[in-house]
């Protein structure tokens, strides 16, 4: 049953389609960003802390033991009968050659119950070959989804906050990720430096416009030893 709310969430969502719980498993990969390593700039968004991974997960410890252990935690808190998806979250998870890439998505299709990946990366990160693999995923019977940071439609805001990528670079993203069959779901913050009530109504204006397929909307969060404060 759906819950009375004014928009479709995503275990809604994910109940309607499978017909029980889904349960995602997050997971840390040692990768890192463009506007880390210098490629683009250097020392990542200002609001980011360790690509804003769970104090938990540690990209040093093998995937498949994360996954493992996620599992289980889920299995004893949930019970057994449940699905689960992959969800590779801190940094940006398609920043890697495609061989890497390969590699540690293949990794989901070993674990019984695990019917989709969920992948969190930038506009700027998505050239065609990683869509292609990307979407190969959906031929081998996982729902796929890709989680783009935009963050705010707004330029400036964006070169404030050291995203080193532009509205552009996001839009183009989208269009080329749904001319595959996969599954798009943006990220945007309430409350960045410079910005306002209108700024983020353009922002959700921009996402409408799209063919995007969820949004989740973060609060500014502002931690301990990141740029930002």
């Amino acid at each position: 049953m759906r819950h009375r709310l004014p928009y479709f969430s995503l275990r809604d969502y994910l109940l309607e389609r499978y017909g029980r719980r889904v349960q995602k498993i997050t997971v840390s990969l040692p990768f890192t960003c463009p506007n880390r390593d210098g490629s683009k700039a250097r020392g990542g968004c200002t609001f980011c802390y360790e690509g804003s991974r769970p104090t938990l997960l540690d990209p040093s410890r093998p995937l498949r033991v994360q996954i493992e252990e996620g599992i289980e935690r889920a299995r004893r808190r949930y019970g057994r009968d449940i699905l689960f998806f992959v969800y590779y979250q801190s940094y940006t998870n398609t920043y890697a050659d495609l061989e890497t890439l390969r590699r540690v998505y293949d990794t989901a299709l070993e674990f019984e119950g695990v019917v989709g990946i969920d992948v969190g990366t930038r506009p700027d990160c998505l050239p065609e070959e990683v869509l292609d693999l990307l979407a190969s995923y959906v031929e081998k019977g996982l729902e796929v989804w890709v989680e783009l940071g935009l963050q705010s439609a707004n330029f400036e805001t964006l070169r404030r906050v050291n995203r080193a990528h532009g509205v552009s670079d996001f839009i183009d993203a989208v269009l080329r990720a749904k001319s595959r069959p996969l599954k798009v779901c943006v990220h945007t913050i309430i409350g960045l430096p410079g910005e306002d009530r209108e700024d983020f109504l353009e922002t959700a204006k921009l996402i409408a416009s799209l063919p995007i397929d969820g949004v989740k909307i973060h609060p500014l969060h502002v931690v301990k030893g990141t740029p930002l404060a």
